[in-house]
């Protein structure tokens, strides 16, 4: 099939354009993002929407218990939070959904998370800012 600059840019945009020349958006999955801070799971939630079904938890035993209603392509979990942290949950997702995908945030230094990065139970670590769209890259390149 010959591309045209209409499917180029639609590519850019992941964008499917059919042969009728309607666009219509790709959804690339379903992302659980578990965070305790709720202004932090809205802006995420925010960033991610338009391309993904966004599901979102406070704290890793409600994300575990939401995982069993369903698989997810992707997990991206803060690492401190009260009660069960990140890593637990990133362990228990590679037990329990091998395929979905890990993404580890945190305001802390990367090599604090040395070891569980090397040992691949964080697939992409993100360090929590301002401007989350790091995030979008990390899916990106993940999936």
């Amino acid at each position: 099939m010959k591309k045209t600059a209409v499917s180029n840019a639609a590519e850019k945009r992941n964008i499917t354009v059919t042969r009728r020349g309607a666009a219509r958006e790709r959804e690339q999955g379903r992302v659980l993002v578990v965070d305790d801070d709720l202004m932090m799971l809205k802006q995420i939630r925010r960033q991610l929407s338009g391309r993904w079904t966004v599901d979102t938890a406070v704290g890793a035993t409600t994300a575990a218990g939401m995982m069993g209603d369903g698989a997810y392509d992707a997990v991206i979990t803060d690492y401190n939070m009260p009660g069960r942290d990140g890593l637990w949950l990133l362990k228990w997702v590679r037990a329990k959904q091998p395929a979905a995908r890990r993404i580890l945030l945190s305001g802390e230094t990367p090599g604090l998370f040395e070891g569980s990065i090397v040992s691949g139970l964080v697939q992409r670590y993100v360090v929590k800012a301002p401007d989350m769209s790091k995030v979008e890259e990390a899916l990106d390149q993940l999936v």
